[in-house]
């Protein structure tokens, strides 16, 4: 059921009550499965990501399904640093647009953040999603890290890709989390 409605016969706007709203929503059950196909998986949720349609092959994929339909669709990557534990930084995160705004996201990546630190990994993400952001802070199972902006990365390139405009996060907003439970 909407929130609001727009009548384009009266062009009239109405808001539609929200306590009553709240008891019209449907129960949701995920189902998340680690996968081996994730290029086909990749194919129906690349267009989605609000950053990049690239995808790193070698990342450990991960699939969500609502209600027995495919919503969501979650990777992370081994993050190399030199004097770190085993980091495993979420690489792409992605919910469908008919599945958006109803914890998915956040329900999808604290459980594939559990089933890696079971296997002794530390999961971390960084986003430049505001509403991701926004989610993480509010979560007692991520710690924030670091917020704000960043440097413009390497002078050479090689270790970011400066010269594509875009390309670091120098002129976005950054927020980086990690995984705390246990």
């Amino acid at each position: 059921m909407p929130d609001w409605v727009f009548n384009t016969d009266t062009m009239t706007f109405s808001r539609l009550d929200l306590e009553e709203q709240k008891k019209n929503r449907p129960a949701i059950e995920l189902a998340i499965f680690e996968t081996k196909q994730k290029r086909a998986y990749w194919e129906v949720f690349r267009k989605y990501h609000y950053l990049s349609h690239n995808f790193q092959v070698g990342a450990r994929t991960f699939v969500t399904f609502a209600n027995g339909q495919l919503c969501g669709f979650v990777s992370y990557i081994y993050f190399m640093h030199p004097g770190k534990e085993k980091l495993y930084q979420a690489h792409r995160i992605v919910v469908l647009p008919d599945y958006q705004g109803v914890g998915i996201a956040r329900a999808q990546m604290d459980f594939v953040a559990d089933c890696l630190k079971k296997e002794g990994k530390t999961p971390i993400i960084t986003t430049s999603s505001i509403a991701m952001i926004k989610c993480l802070q509010k979560s007692p199972k991520w710690a924030c890290t670091r917020l704000g902006r960043v440097s413009r990365g390497s002078k050479t390139g090689k270790l970011q890709n400066i010269g594509i405009k875009g390309s670091t996060s120098a002129s976005r907003l950054t927020a980086s989390f990690r995984y705390k439970p246990f």
